[in-house]
């Protein structure tokens, strides 16, 4: 019993202040005012639930793409926080954790070998700004911990500088190596072997849920193998302001191990989103003082497909759009996604590279009405086609020719969807060159069907037809009959264990019965045989 009321003595009085100390490093900067002035627009880091719908959609949309397709936004740390001596060590920390809420997937870090402390230091940042301060904000983002919304890959790409003055660089590296195993689980840090097991680069769905890794490391300017967390410069390619290299689009096989990224330090939220639709990942140097305006951005270059506000659902009990609702409030008949064209014909026919979601984006729409599909051939990304008949969204099948040959499509064509930023940028020149006035006005008035949707569950969009099922709806039917029955396989429990106790404890109700079940037996054998008296 002592163990039992000590159990009681840790709940009553030590819990709470246990709970405090594990949330203390979120709640640190409630009263901090300092940090307004400082950094103010990543304060309004945008985390909305449509937010978290449009990115998670987005993923699952370029699942088949590699890791090496799909876009990125790193922030060069040393470039950035220029006045970090302005900031205290939890403003420093709020503004990381921002930036990363914000939109970015990563850092880039400039790290300089410091003698005195046989350390590696951040380049250009005031002394608690450390790679081990760094890394902690990245651990806070751990995979078992994080909402929908940042469940995403972590890269940090590692710049050494003035590597060719520094003597025994290969041991040096080394402790950055030990500052990752002593900060971050290695079981969430993908390494070149696992990369190496696949055909160019895993996709995004495999490094996070089947091979469960959050983390990437990468040198941007060392080439070695003997860091095994940290992955050698040979892969990364990276393009700066005026460089002669730059193309648009990029092309980037399936087969690629090379990550190419656009540097700059002269961003605006309009070049962000050109270079993802050109194909390229983004590296954000802007210096502090410029840097207001793509702050604010960076959630919104994420989200390439959807528009603005997008996606929502409609209610069906009330027929108006009222945010997510659940698998019964409406998302059967406004749970189809249609490609927006309305200002798409109106653009500057001589561009090669536009801010593609200023003339195409997604929305929802009603399933029921009749559209318009886009198609295209397999394997093939830059010609796309616009069906001649009009139909619902429930009369199209994906991965079906003939469907395709029955709503208008050419021969050998499927229904289709742009899977990712380089996608949406060639669709946007093959619409261009369509010259039949007729569906021009047509499509800009109701738009064009595309490969995805939420009928089978609203808060769910999958990539396919009106009869493709959500992957994740199985398990959420599971989850809440758990969750049902729960309460009573603890009650249950609870009580067998009470009985179970009670075999092995006499009270004293059961000793009073013992000992007047002896008394009655007595009673009984010592009393006159039954019969009539004499």
């Amino acid at each position: 019993m002592n163990g039992f009321y000590f159990i009681i003595y840790f709940v009553v009085t030590l819990w709470p202040t246990l709970g405090y100390n594990l949330d203390i490093r979120d709640n640190i900067f409630a009263n901090d005012s300092n940090i307004d002035s400082v950094l103010s627009p990543v304060l309004n880091a945008n985390s909305s639930q449509r937010l978290t719908y449009a990115l998670l959609s987005e993923r699952t949309v370029s699942s088949e793409y590699k890791f090496s397709q799909v876009p990125e936004i790193l922030l060069n740390i040393s470039s950035v926080l220029t006045e970090s001596d302005e900031l205290s060590m939890n403003d420093a920390f709020l503004v990381l954790q921002n930036f990363i809420k914000a939109g970015a997937t990563g850092f880039v870090i400039d790290l300089e070998y410091n003698k005195d402390a046989n350390d590696w230091v951040v380049h250009n940042q005031n002394s608690y700004m450390t790679f081990g301060f760094i890394l902690q904000i990245l651990n806070s983002f751990s995979v078992s911990k994080i909402n929908l919304s940042n469940l995403r890959i972590t890269h940090v790409l590692l710049n050494i500088v003035d590597k060719d003055n520094l003597d025994d660089l290969e041991h040096k590296i080394q402790l950055i190596q030990k500052s990752i195993i002593n900060s971050l689980s290695t079981e969430r840090i993908l390494t070149a072997n696992t990369v190496k097991a696949y055909e160019g680069w895993p996709n995004p769905q495999q490094i996070i849920l089947y091979e469960y890794k959050q983390f990437i490391f990468h040198y941007i300017n060392v080439e070695t193998d003997s860091t095994s967390y940290v992955m050698s410069a040979k892969d990364i390619d990276i393009i700066n302001d005026n460089s002669s290299t730059y193309q648009c689009p990029l092309k980037v096989g399936n087969s690629s191990k090379t990550l190419t990224y656009k540097n700059s330090e002269e961003f605006t939220s309009k070049s962000i989103s050109e270079a993802i639709f050109c194909g390229y990942k983004v590296i954000i140097s802007n210096p502090f003082e410029q840097f207001d305006e793509t702050i604010q951005a960076l959630n919104s270059s994420l989200v390439w497909g959807w528009g603005k506000n997008e996606p929502v659902s409609v209610g069906i009990n009330f027929g108006e759009y009222e945010g997510f609702s659940s698998s019964f409030g409406g998302g059967y008949y406004m749970g189809c996604a249609n490609l927006n064209v309305s200002m798409l014909f109106d653009a500057e026919s001589n561009k090669t590279a536009v801010d593609v979601n200023t003339y195409l984006w997604w929305n929802v729409s009603n399933c029921f009405e009749s559209k318009h599909a886009l198609c295209k051939y397999p394997d093939n990304y830059d010609d796309w086609y616009i069906s001649e008949n009009h139909v619902d969204f429930f009369n199209l099948r994906s991965n079906s020719i003939s469907n395709s040959v029955d709503i208008g499509c050419p021969n050998g064509t499927f229904f289709a969807i742009p899977e990712t930023p380089r996608e949406m940028l060639s669709v946007y020149h093959s619409l261009r060159k369509e010259e039949n006035r007729t569906l021009i006005d047509v499509i800009k008035k109701e738009g064009i069907w595309i490969k995805l949707n939420s009928i089978s569950l609203s808060t769910c969009w999958v990539v396919g037809d009106s009869k493709t099922v959500c992957p994740y709806q199985q398990f959420i039917n599971k989850r809440n009959f758990f969750k049902m029955v729960l309460p009573l396989i603890v009650s249950g429990g609870c009580l067998i264990l009470a009985i179970f106790l009670l075999k092995f404890r006499r009270l004293p109700v059961q000793n009073d019965n013992k000992q007047w079940r002896k008394f009655t037996k007595d009673f009984i054998n010592k009393g006159d045989p039954d019969g009539v008296p004499y």
